[in-house]
């Protein structure tokens, strides 16, 4: 099972998205910047079905 939330890591990609900003954004939700890259692009690539994944 993932540590992150379907919600949480879609939360977290939307907000990166208003604010274009991947260190803010990692900052906010107190999590790795590695984490919200690799979130940014499975959405790029699969959209929101993608999250789902465990990473």
């Amino acid at each position: 099972m993932s540590k992150y939330t379907l919600d949480f890591k879609y939360r977290a990609v939307l907000h990166y998205h208003q604010v274009h900003r991947q260190q803010r954004t990692a900052d906010h939700f107190n999590i790795s910047r590695t984490h919200l890259c690799r979130w940014i692009a499975a959405y790029r690539q699969g959209g929101i079905a993608a999250l789902q994944h465990p990473a």
